[in-house]
């Protein structure tokens, strides 16, 4: 076992999820030796599908979000895009 994790262990400090903090100050450190990217390493192809899909679903949330926006701006409260956000 790694003497940082026993040590941690020895502590009784739970490190579950990796031990991010949204709310912490400064950059966000990774990992046990605390490196400053998440990912390390090439990404196959397959890995990617992911980033694309999540792209592709906040591109069709946005520009819902816009078309809503815009159909209430101007005053047209029952058109479909303001009803539907489309």
């Amino acid at each position: 076992m790694d003497p940082f994790r026993q040590q941690i262990a020895n502590m009784g400090i739970d490190r579950a999820g990796g031990g991010f903090n949204p709310y912490a100050a400064g950059p966000k450190r990774y990992g046990i030796t605390g490196r400053a990217n998440a990912t390390s390493g090439p990404i196959s192809p397959e890995g990617m599908q992911g980033y694309d899909d999540r792209d592709m679903q906040a591109r069709a949330k946005r520009t819902a979000l816009l078309n809503r926006m815009q159909a209430t701006q101007k005053g047209q409260y029952m058109n479909p895009a303001a009803l539907r956000g489309m």
